[in-house]
Parts: structure tokens; C-alpha cells; sequence
């Protein structure tokens, strides 16, 4: 599994690791969600995406707990590893080694899109 570039593509890559957990039900945005991702992060369940969020347009959905322990069996660390471009089944020690080695590489520059669906 390569490094997702963007957050669908590290969205599909949690789905394929059975670690995300599509909410279809409309959350209120006040409280709902947090309530649902600390619950989620405390029993270590999969990252809940919430696709409906009341007020917010249609289209935009919300990701919570990103970076928590990961649900998917046998890689407690995937969704950390993933969001730096490691493979999920890194271990702790791979995790703070890879932080270390690029703790003094120059950031990515943003890229301006004119639309929020762009490639």
C-alpha cells in the first residue's frame, strides 16, 4: 500500500483496512461528533466518518480520530503510519525512527486547486 496523497485516498486506505466506519445518520454538529470519536478512540474502534453533518453543505463530511490507535488487527499503529507515508503494519519504533529522520526536511508547499474535488 502506497502513501495516500490526499485524505480520500487515506480514507479508502482505512476502509480497506476495515478501519473506518461510515456514519450515514445526521450528526449535529455540536458535540455529536466529538462525543462519537472519543467513544470511538477510547474502545479503539474504527475512524468513524461522518458523511451527514447538520448545517454543513452536502458533500462535505467530517473524519475523526485520524490519528488514534487503529482498530485493524494487528496494526495498532496503521492509521499514524499511513498519515507519514509508512506501510500500516510499522511498529512504534519504525513510527518515531521515520519522525526523527525527517523532523528537518523542508515542509510541502500548499497547492491551490479551484475546486475542492481536484486532482
Amino acid at each position: 500500500m502506497s502513501h495516500p496523497s490526499d485524505l480520500r485516498e487515506h480514507i479508502k486506505a482505512l476502509e480497506a483496512l476495515g478501519d473506518l466506519d461510515r456514519i450515514e445518520t445526521e450528526v449535529d454538529w455540536n458535540l455529536e461528533p466529538a462525543a462519537h470519536t472519543l467513544y470511538s478512540s477510547e474502545h479503539r474502534l474504527p475512524a468513524p466518518l461522518f458523511e451527514k453533518v447538520t448545517g454543513v453543505a452536502d458533500g462535505f463530511r467530517l473524519l475523526g480520530a485520524p490519528a488514534a490507535l487503529s482498530a485493524a488487527p494487528g496494526k495498532p499503529f496503521a492509521r499514524v503510519a499511513l498519515s507519514i507515508g509508512l506501510p500500516p503494519e510499522a511498529t512504534g519504533p519504525q513510527i518515531i525512527d521515520h519522525l526523527a529522520a525527517t523532523q528537518h526536511r523542508p515542509g510541502i508547499p500548499p497547492k491551490t486547486v479551484s475546486r475542492g474535488d481536484a486532482a
